[in-house]
């Protein structure tokens, strides 16, 4: 996780997109997830084209 963390903060770049989403381990809450951040992938890239 360390290394992951220490190359993602060594990235520039003119767009960087963080999505911070919670997320549930108990049934039928997890089931939700999946679609929940393919939303937020989604309004992501709307709002980059947007720019």
């Amino acid at each position: 996780m360390n290394t992951t963390l220490k190359k993602i903060k060594n990235i520039s770049s003119e767009n960087c997109i963080t999505i911070i989403m919670t997320s549930h381990r108990t049934k039928p809450d997890y089931l939700k997830d999946e679609l929940t951040l393919k939303n937020l992938i989604k309004e992501a890239e709307n709002r980059l084209l947007e720019d």
